[in-house]
């Protein structure tokens, strides 16, 4: 009866952490983890470039992964995270299919701010979500732009992806 338990114990623990597979990925530069998913959420840790953080899983459409680092839970952006894709090291974000991240929901937000400006962080080649609306640019029928987090950005409306941030 006991080994019964045990080996019921076992299994049970062994598929508990198969569910539960997360990515090991490395923060390329020192990376804020944030309470929430976008800017507009508070600092609450700073992921050491360098380090290894744990990812739980990235939101399909948003740059915005979640993260374990430290004893700490939060979201940290993944443009900024890199993981082995084969022998190879590479950007965690644009190929989190191939390395096999999980894909998440993104939160409910109802804090202030939230919603199309807080969409995604202002960097050079991140996803902008089908939420946020591309604007036309006259006589620039290739380019589209959008104000996200109060700053105006160029973006290529057949990949959604920021190709300029005017600064």
């Amino acid at each position: 009866m006991r080994s019964i338990l045990a080996t019921t114990a076992l299994v049970a623990m062994t598929m508990s952490g198969a569910a539960m597979s997360q990515t090991v990925a490395t923060a390329g530069i020192d990376l804020n983890i944030r309470s929430g998913s976008g800017v507009q959420h508070p600092v609450t840790d700073v992921i050491k470039g360098g380090d290894d953080v744990s990812v739980t899983g990235c939101i399909e459409a948003a740059n915005w992964c979640e993260v374990s680092y430290g004893g700490m839970s939060g979201w940290a952006s993944g443009d900024y995270l890199t993981a082995r894709l084969g022998e190879d090291i590479q950007p965690l974000y644009p190929n989190r299919q191939q390395i096999g991240v999980t894909v998440i929901e993104a939160p409910e937000d109802a804090s202030p701010g939230a919603g199309q400006n807080a969409a995604v962080g202002s960097v050079t080649g991140a996803g902008v979500p089908e939420t946020v609306t591309l604007h036309d640019i006259p006589d620039t029928p290739s380019y589209r732009y959008a104000t996200i987090n109060g700053q105006n950005v160029l973006v290529n409306p057949n990949d959604r992806r920021i190709v300029y941030i005017y600064r």
